[in-house]
This record gives structure tokens, C-alpha cells and sequence, in this order.
């Protein structure tokens, strides 16, 4: 039977359950009604360059387009069209102000490009509303952004991708901005080369003041952004440190304006390594060589010579410099027996192979406009270690003096081939066998109800 007290206790239980529920319900309603207004945010760290392009975004849950409209320095108090400053907005008149549509999501995004545009340097702020309002008639929905905008950079800014150092034969990314010119000169400067600057793609070509070809010319994009590939296979430049030097004008060194910019650079020699998978192959079976190519040339030209024997490929070199060359078995069956020799070739800056196989003769492209070296099949012809010392030596000769890095260099590994007579037993693929786990069921399952017996046995003891 229930007392008062009991009665009072279950009211005052009520009571505060009304209250909770009602709390919640006012605080859904707050939560809904607040995402009903626009927002607005601009990109980066809200200062800018005058001609730096400002992307704008934000939310619109409730209008189908947002209205934007610009105050600031010199502008009209109730606001002007982000396309047009001199042009103030009026309230009821959409064509006077800046329209964005949103987006399906409820998004919305506009990209501001201050460039070309009649604006002092100084604080801004950006309205974004959802209906056509000037500043004097602003609802509680507007909402606004502030930026600033700095008097415009003059020059041209240059910047090279990477650490700074490249081999001979790798591509330079170059790029930079220029706010106030459509187009970038860029010249050249370094070992053995004119004082006054260089065409990228020319080396031996001097740029000269006032003279656009003589200079490498880059088109400037919308963004005021450029850039440039810059190849240096093929080149005739010296390992060593450079400077690329980035105007708005055709001005070569000795007349540089402050506008000016430039980047450093170290090119270094190419070089190339290689392995094969086994310095003991087994005739017959197939085996692999990979190695590295710096400089990234297309390809590696790989030479295999032993007695009586010489094959010859080429394969292409990875982004990454990495190459690799698979011999199958059937290629592997044909190898003498005994001592082989593994040449890779690298053909340098110039990505052209000097020395290749002409009938019987290794031949030396470069050498008199083209002259054979030595016998390498035939009667009378040099066998494996002598034809491959002989080869090393015609690549090394002729590499010693090179400046430019355009003749070839290799790189050599001696390794054995084994007659297939006694094949090697196949190496058995290690297993693992599962272990065996009987279950057992958890007795944490039983935790619960044990705790419940044992509670009711206790207030069933208590009441008698």
C-alpha cells in the first residue's frame, strides 16, 4: 500500500521528468533553428596579394543562391559588387551584387580574382546574405568575412622542385608566380658558360637584352602561377652549381631590374649500379639483374659475354631510376659454361649508346664518326675476359676526358654459369602448420545470472 509520502515522491519523480523532457525538446528546436543562416569563409590566411586570386565558400541551408557584396577602402559604406568596385549594390536589385548558386549539398563557392581590379591596399570584408540587401538593410541571417589585401608584388618568384641536385638527364620542375606580367624570361648561368646568362635549352646560345627569343619564354597562366619543365638530357653542361634566373622583362645578367628572381641548382654526374640474383646460375634456369641509372636515361643497354658467346639488349629504366632485366631459361640455356661477364651500359647525358654491336665488331659511334674497336665474334675475334676488358677499357678511354657527360659509362659483374648436369634440388617453400585449439566457452556468460541468483537469495534471506 502506498503512503503519502510514497504519493509525494512519485509526483516530484514526474515533475522532473517533464522538466527533462521539455529541456530537450527546446534544446532540438534551438540546435535545428540555428543552422538556418548563411556562412562564409574565405581560403588561406585572409591576407593576399591585390591580384591573388580569394576563394570564398560556405553553407546556405535555406536560399538557392547567396548574395555577396564588398566594403572597404574608398567603396561605397553600403557596399559594392566583388566584379565591379565602383559600382554600389542596391537593396531589392540582385543584378548589383555578386550571385552564386548552391550548390545541391547546400554549399556554395566563388572564386574572387582581384586582379585587374580598382582596389587600395587596406581591410576588407566580404557580406554574404541570402537575399539581395545592402549593408543598410542587413538581416540576421547576413554573415561576413574579413581579409586583407596587400599592395601587389612587382617581380617574379622562381622555385625548383626537389633538394636541388640532379643528375645530368633528370627533368628540373621550375615555377613560380607573377602577378604583373604575362610572361616569365627565364636564361641560364654557370661553369664554362656565358657571364651574361644562357636558353635553357641552348647552352650555347647567350641571351640578349631586349631580344624575347633569345631567352626561354613562359606564358604566364590566369592565375598569375607558371611553370616550367626543364630537361637537361642532352645538354651540353658541366657537372656543377647553376643559377636560373626568372624576369618579367628580356634582360639578360648585367641589367637585372629589382623584379628579378633566381634559383641555384647542382647538376652531378650519372652514374649506374647493377646486381644479378645469383653470382652462380644455373644453365637453364632463369635469372634476374636490376640496378639503378641515375640521370634517367630511357633505357640501359645490358651486354652478357663469355667464350665464344655475346647477347645484347636494352631495357627501360623506371621513373624511379630502377631498372630491371629478366633472363628466361630459355636465354639462360644458351650461356657457356664457366666465367660470363655482365656489362650495363649507361649512355649518359646525351641518351645516345656510343658503342653497339656492328656484324662482328663493337663499334664506337662517336669515335671518327663512327669506328670498330675490336673483333667480338668470328675467327680472330677477342673470348670472354679479354673481349670484356677490352670493351671496359674502349668505354673508359673515351669517358676520361669527357666534360660535357655525354659519352657512356657501365658498370661490370663476373659470375659464373654451372652446367645443368647436376641441377640444384629445389629449395621446399617453408610451411606452417595451424595449431589445433580446442574451445572453451568463456564463463563470463554465466557471470550475470550467478550475480542475479546470488543478489535475490540475499534480499529473499533479509525479508525472512
Amino acid at each position: 500500500m502506498l503512503t503519502q509520502g510514497n504519493n509525494n515522491l512519485s509526483g516530484y519523480r514526474i515533475l522532473i521528468l517533464l522538466l527533462l523532457i521539455s529541456g530537450a525538446a527546446a534544446l532540438l528546436i534551438s540546435c535545428a533553428s540555428a543552422g538556418t543562416g548563411i556562412t562564409i569563409s574565405a581560403d588561406g590566411n585572409q591576407s593576399y596579394y591585390l591580384g591573388e586570386k580569394v576563394v570564398l565558400r560556405g553553407q546556405s541551408p535555406d536560399a538557392d543562391a547567396v548574395y555577396l557584396f564588398l566594403t572597404g577602402p574608398n567603396l561605397q559604406e553600403t557596399g559594392v559588387k566583388l566584379t565591379s568596385p565602383d559600382k554600389a549594390v542596391a537593396s531589392g536589385n540582385p543584378d548589383s551584387f555578386t550571385v552564386v548558386k548552391t550548390k545541391p549539398d547546400k554549399s556554395w563557392e566563388y572564386s574572387f580574382y582581384t586582379a585587374n581590379l580598382k582596389l587600395d591596399a587596406g581591410t576588407y570584408t566580404i557580406f554574404a546574405l541570402g537575399q539581395p540587401k545592402a549593408r543598410d538593410q542587413l538581416g540576421p541571417d547576413a554573415a561576413s568575412v574579413g581579409f586583407i589585401i596587400k599592395r601587389p608584388f612587382t617581380g617574379v618568384t622562381i622555385s625548383a622542385e626537389g633538394d636541388h641536385s640532379y643528375y645530368l638527364g633528370e627533368k628540373v620542375v621550375l615555377r613560380g608566380l607573377s602577378p604583373d606580367a604575362d610572361t616569365v624570361y627565364l636564361f641560364l648561368t654557370g661553369p664554362n658558360l656565358q657571364a651574361t646568362g644562357v636558353k635553357l635549352i641552348s647552352p650555347d646560345k647567350a641571351v640578349i637584352n631586349e631580344n624575347p627569343e633569345s631567352f626561354t619564354v613562359v606564358k604566364t597562366k590566369p592565375d598569375k602561377t607558371w611553370e616550367y619543365a626543364f630537361y637537361t638530357a642532352n645538354l651540353k653542361l658541366d657537372a656543377g652549381t647553376y643559377t636560373i634566373f626568372a624576369l618579367g622583362q628580356p634582360k639578360a645578367k648585367d641589367q637585372l631590374g629589382p623584379g628579378a628572381a633566381n634559383v641555384g641548382m647542382a647538376l652531378k654526374k650519372p652514374f649506374i649500379t647493377a646486381n644479378i640474383s645469383s653470382l652462380n646460375v644455373v644453365k637453364g634456369q632463369p635469372f634476374t639483374v636490376t640496378g639503378i641509372a641515375e640521370g634517367l636515361p630511357p633505357q640501359v643497354q645490358i651486354w652478357i659475354i663469355g667464350d665464344a658467346y655475346v647477347y645484347t639488349t636494352k631495357t627501360p629504366v623506371n621513373s624511379d631510376a630502377s631498372f630491371t632485366y629478366t633472363a628466361d631459361a630459355a636465354m639462360s640455356g644458351k650461356l657457356p659454361a664457366g666465367q660470363n661477364y655482365l656489362i650495363v651500359q649507361h649512355p649518359m647525358a646525351d641518351n645516345q649508346f656510343d658503342f653497339v654491336v656492328s656484324g662482328n665488331y663493337i663499334r664506337n659511334l662517336k669515335l671518327n664518326n663512327g669506328t670498330n674497336v675490336f673483333q667480338l665474334t668470328g675467327p680472330g675475334s677477342l673470348q670472354g675476359s679479354d673481349a670484356a676488358a677490352a670493351f671496359i677499357a674502349a668505354i673508359s678511354d673515351q669517358e676520361a676526358n669527357d666534360h660535357t657527360l655525354t659519352n657512356d659509362v657501365y658498370t661490370m659483374v663476373p659470375f659464373q654459369i654451372t652446367d645443368a648436369g647436376s641441377p640444384t634440388t629445389p629449395a621446399t617453400a617453408a610451411t606452417t602448420a595451424p595449431v589445433q585449439r580446442t574451445t572453451q566457452h568463456a564463463p563470463l556468460q554465466y557471470a550475470l545470472f550467478g550475480a542475479f541468483v546470488v543478489a535475490a537469495g540475499i534480499v529473499i534471506w533479509k525479508k525472512h
